[in-house]
Formats: structure tokens, C-alpha cells, sequence
């Protein structure tokens, strides 16, 4: 991650913050995946890269299904 947030490429910040929360969900930390999420998509959302904004919606969304937040999800 520092190394991507210093390189200023867009690409691999966001990369590297959606693999970071995939990580955190993965291991049930959703509150420390959920900013990890919200980082990337501003940045796929400058891109305007559908597949990728549509991904990170849904961890998204799956990480307040789990938390039993259905009106979020």
C-alpha cells in the first residue's frame, strides 16, 4: 500500500485498497475492511470502470448484509 499511495497511479492505489478489504472481510474485520472499500470507489468511479465499481458495491453491499444491515445493503 505505500508503495502504491506513492506512486500516484490511480490504478494500483485502487487495486491495493480493494485487495485490502477483500483481506479484512475475508477474515470477518468488516470494520476495518468497509474504509478500504470507500477509498477505492471514488477512484474506479474517476476511471469509470463498470466492473470494478459494480465489485466493490457489492462487497459493499455483502458486508452490510452480514452485519444484519439489510436497508444498506
Amino acid at each position: 500500500l505505500p508503495y502504491a499511495e506513492s506512486t500516484g497511479t490511480l490504478d494500483q492505489k485502487a487495486y491495493a485498497y480493494t485487495n485490502l478489504g477483500r483481506c479484512y472481510s475475508g477474515l470477518q474485520q468488516y470494520d476495518k475492511a468497509m474504509p478500504y472499500f470507500e477509498k477505492a470507489l471514488p477512484i474506479q468511479m474517476q476511471r469509470t470502470d463498470t466492473a470494478r465499481i459494480v465489485s466493490i458495491l457489492n462487497e459493499i453491499a455483502n458486508i452490510h448484509f452480514l452485519r444484519k444491515n439489510d436497508s444498506k445493503a
